[in-house]
């Protein structure tokens, strides 16, 4: 009961700043503007990655078991969303970005994040350790999940969508393990993003996006 609270204080937190901020970034100019090939006809505010990451935050305070191992996880979110919000402001190099995810996937896994030691049974009964390998192929694996959730970034509500999907089935195999801290940062994050779709998608077919999760989401 406690982590659905949670997750419930992590959408409707989500859904009020986006309501509180969106004036004040159309104010500011931090919108996407319309042209090329873009469908929406009017501004729309890039501030969605800012609003799930404190939604979820408000959140994770609620969550009645101790996360202090995901610390890690907290604060490179936090450092990609610096990332993604300049991104968003001023366009970024491309070895700009690929230089703060690298850098950002080794802050988190200094401060205890989990690396890939190995790929389980991928070949049968015969363990695949990687040894030395482990943090370079932890970080290869990251920033590919990174730039793949970025790129599919381009249609209303497809990559928050792609990310419930796959947070949903983490959920459930968490939940089917036992792992209760798990179960409350992907309930929490999960709540946070169904909060930003439930304004990003278009639920009519004359509707529009009010709006989006910018790189700094992505």
């Amino acid at each position: 009961m406690g982590i659905f609270v949670a997750a419930l204080i992590a959408l409707l937190s989500t859904v009020f700043l986006v309501r509180l901020f969106a004036p004040v970034a159309v104010s500011m100019g931090h919108v996407d503007e319309p042209g090329g090939r873009k469908t929406h006809r009017v501004p729309i505010p890039l501030i969605g990655g800012l609003c799930m990451l404190i939604g979820a935050q408000l959140g994770i305070l609620a969550v009645p078991t101790p996360l202090g191992e995901y610390r890690g996880l907290f604060a490179g979110a936090i450092l990609m969303l610096v990332t993604g919000f300049l991104d968003d402001v001023r366009e970024l190099p491309a070895r700009a970005r690929f230089i703060a995810e690298i850098g950002t996937v080794l802050i988190a896994i200094a401060l205890g994040g989990p690396v890939l030691h190995d790929f389980g049974n991928l070949l049968g009964n015969f363990q695949t350790p990687l040894g030395w390998f482990a943090i370079p192929v932890t970080v290869f694996c990251v920033v590919g999940v990174i730039n793949a959730l970025n790129m599919i970034d381009g249609a209303d509500g497809l990559a928050g969508t792609m990310f419930l999907v796959c947070a949903g089935t983490m959920l459930i195999l968490a939940g089917m393990a036992g792992a209760v801290s798990a179960v409350g940062v992907l309930a929490v994050v999960f709540g946070a993003v169904l909060g930003f779709l439930l304004l990003n998608a278009r639920w009519r077919q004359d509707s529009r996006a009010q709006v989006f999760m910018g790189d700094a989401g992505s």
